[in-house]
Protein backbone atom coordinates (compact mmCIF):
# COMPACT_ATOMS: atom_id res chain seq x y z
CA UNK A 1 0.00 0.00 0.00
CA UNK A 2 1.24 3.47 -0.87
CA UNK A 3 2.50 5.51 2.12
CA UNK A 4 0.14 8.38 1.37
CA UNK A 5 -2.86 6.06 1.26
CA UNK A 6 -1.72 4.23 4.39
CA UNK A 7 -1.55 7.45 6.43
CA UNK A 8 -4.88 8.58 4.99
CA UNK A 9 -6.58 5.30 5.96
CA UNK A 10 -5.06 5.41 9.45
CA UNK A 11 -6.50 8.94 9.79
CA UNK A 12 -9.89 7.61 8.62
CA UNK A 13 -9.73 4.82 11.20
CA UNK A 14 -8.88 7.30 13.97
CA UNK A 15 -11.68 9.72 13.11
CA UNK A 16 -14.04 6.75 12.65
CA UNK A 17 -13.72 5.95 16.35
CA UNK A 18 -14.87 9.48 17.16
CA UNK A 19 -17.59 9.69 14.48
CA UNK A 20 -18.83 6.09 14.81
CA UNK A 21 -17.82 4.48 11.52
CA UNK A 22 -15.44 1.66 10.55
CA UNK A 23 -13.08 1.24 7.58
CA UNK A 24 -12.35 -1.96 5.76
CA UNK A 25 -11.11 -3.02 2.37
CA UNK A 26 -13.95 -3.47 -0.06
CA UNK A 27 -14.44 -6.91 -1.56
CA UNK A 28 -16.75 -6.93 -4.53
CA UNK A 29 -18.26 -10.06 -6.01
CA UNK A 30 -15.78 -9.79 -8.87
CA UNK A 31 -12.49 -8.96 -7.17
CA UNK A 32 -10.62 -7.53 -4.21
CA UNK A 33 -8.71 -4.24 -4.34
CA UNK A 34 -6.64 -2.12 -2.00
CA UNK A 35 -7.87 1.03 -3.77
CA UNK A 36 -11.46 0.85 -2.53
CA UNK A 37 -12.25 1.35 1.14
CA UNK A 38 -15.69 0.66 2.56
CA UNK A 39 -17.00 2.82 5.40
CA UNK A 40 -19.76 1.37 7.60
CA UNK A 41 -21.67 2.94 10.45
CA UNK A 42 -22.51 6.64 10.60
CA UNK A 43 -20.85 7.00 7.19
CA UNK A 44 -21.87 4.23 4.82
CA UNK A 45 -20.10 4.53 1.47
CA UNK A 46 -17.21 3.45 -0.75
CA UNK A 47 -14.06 5.50 -1.33
CA UNK A 48 -12.01 4.76 -4.44
CA UNK A 49 -8.47 6.10 -3.97
CA UNK A 50 -6.03 7.20 -6.64
CA UNK A 51 -2.67 8.68 -5.63
CA UNK A 52 0.07 10.78 -7.23
CA UNK A 53 3.05 11.51 -5.02
CA UNK A 54 4.74 13.90 -7.47
CA UNK A 55 4.01 16.01 -10.51
CA UNK A 56 2.53 15.77 -13.03
CA UNK A 57 -0.71 15.25 -11.16
CA UNK A 58 -2.55 12.91 -13.48
CA UNK A 59 -4.65 10.01 -12.33
CA UNK A 60 -6.00 7.02 -14.23
CA UNK A 61 -9.43 5.79 -13.17
CA UNK A 62 -10.46 2.52 -14.77
CA UNK A 63 -13.82 2.23 -16.46
CA UNK A 64 -14.41 -1.20 -14.91
CA UNK A 65 -13.88 0.18 -11.36
CA UNK A 66 -16.45 2.92 -11.97
CA UNK A 67 -18.88 0.31 -13.29
CA UNK A 68 -18.18 -1.80 -10.20
CA UNK A 69 -18.88 1.18 -7.91
CA UNK A 70 -22.10 1.94 -9.79
CA UNK A 71 -23.23 -1.68 -9.44
CA UNK A 72 -22.41 -1.81 -5.71
CA UNK A 73 -25.68 -0.22 -4.64
CA UNK A 74 -23.75 1.97 -2.19
CA UNK A 75 -22.98 5.66 -2.21
CA UNK A 76 -19.48 6.16 -3.58
CA UNK A 77 -16.80 8.78 -4.03
CA UNK A 78 -13.44 9.06 -5.74
CA UNK A 79 -10.57 10.49 -3.69
CA UNK A 80 -7.66 11.85 -5.73
CA UNK A 81 -4.69 12.35 -3.40
CA UNK A 82 -1.48 14.16 -4.31
CA UNK A 83 1.79 14.93 -2.51
CA UNK A 84 0.52 14.19 1.01
CA UNK A 85 -2.47 12.49 2.67
CA UNK A 86 -3.86 15.97 3.34
CA UNK A 87 -4.08 17.18 -0.28
CA UNK A 88 -6.63 16.02 -2.75
CA UNK A 89 -10.04 16.13 -4.32
CA UNK A 90 -13.25 14.46 -3.22
CA UNK A 91 -15.51 13.69 -6.17
CA UNK A 92 -19.09 12.54 -5.81
CA UNK A 93 -20.54 9.84 -8.04
CA UNK A 94 -22.64 12.54 -9.74
CA UNK A 95 -19.49 14.59 -10.45
CA UNK A 96 -17.78 11.55 -11.96
CA UNK A 97 -20.74 10.56 -14.12
CA UNK A 98 -21.13 14.14 -15.37
CA UNK A 99 -17.41 14.46 -16.24
CA UNK A 100 -17.58 11.23 -18.21
CA UNK A 101 -20.83 12.22 -19.98
CA UNK A 102 -19.42 15.66 -20.87
CA UNK A 103 -16.14 14.18 -22.14
CA UNK A 104 -14.03 16.02 -19.55
CA UNK A 105 -12.26 12.76 -18.70
CA UNK A 106 -10.84 11.34 -21.91
CA UNK A 107 -9.98 7.67 -22.27
CA UNK A 108 -6.32 6.64 -22.59
CA UNK A 109 -5.13 6.30 -26.16
CA UNK A 110 -2.50 3.56 -25.95
CA UNK A 111 -3.14 -0.17 -25.42
CA UNK A 112 -2.08 -0.12 -21.78
CA UNK A 113 -4.43 2.72 -20.82
CA UNK A 114 -7.31 2.29 -23.25
CA UNK A 115 -9.80 1.45 -20.46
CA UNK A 116 -8.74 4.27 -18.14
CA UNK A 117 -10.20 7.71 -17.84
CA UNK A 118 -7.36 10.23 -17.69
CA UNK A 119 -7.82 12.93 -15.06
CA UNK A 120 -5.68 16.00 -14.56
CA UNK A 121 -6.15 19.29 -12.73
CA UNK A 122 -8.06 21.71 -14.90
CA UNK A 123 -11.63 22.35 -15.90
CA UNK A 124 -13.11 19.19 -14.36
CA UNK A 125 -11.42 19.71 -11.00
CA UNK A 126 -11.08 23.47 -10.63
CA UNK A 127 -14.12 24.03 -8.40
CA UNK A 128 -14.62 20.60 -6.94
CA UNK A 129 -14.21 19.60 -3.32
CA UNK A 130 -10.46 20.22 -3.06
CA UNK A 131 -9.08 19.73 0.43
CA UNK A 132 -5.83 20.74 2.12
CA UNK A 133 -6.35 19.12 5.52
CA UNK A 134 -7.83 15.86 6.68
CA UNK A 135 -10.52 17.80 8.57
CA UNK A 136 -11.51 19.51 5.28
CA UNK A 137 -11.82 16.08 3.65
CA UNK A 138 -13.92 14.50 6.41
CA UNK A 139 -16.19 17.57 6.66
CA UNK A 140 -16.73 17.54 2.88
CA UNK A 141 -17.48 13.81 2.96
CA UNK A 142 -19.97 14.21 5.82
CA UNK A 143 -21.66 17.17 4.07
CA UNK A 144 -21.93 15.22 0.82
CA UNK A 145 -23.34 12.18 2.63
CA UNK A 146 -25.89 14.41 4.41
CA UNK A 147 -26.86 16.03 1.08
CA UNK A 148 -27.44 12.58 -0.46
CA UNK A 149 -29.51 11.49 2.55
CA UNK A 150 -31.60 14.68 2.39
CA UNK A 151 -32.14 14.28 -1.39
CA UNK A 152 -33.29 10.69 -0.90
CA UNK A 153 -35.71 11.74 1.88
CA UNK A 154 -37.19 14.47 -0.35
CA UNK A 155 -37.74 11.94 -3.17
CA UNK A 156 -39.63 9.49 -0.90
Amino acid sequence: MDGIQKVFILSLEDIGKEKDFRCQRYESKRRWTKNIIELNGSLNCLLYFKIRSEEPYRWGVTKSRIEELQASGKKWFIVLLFETPKNGYLLTSKDVERYIDEGLWPMGKDKKNKNEYKISPGKALQHKHRFHTFDDFINSLINNMNNKINQNQCQN
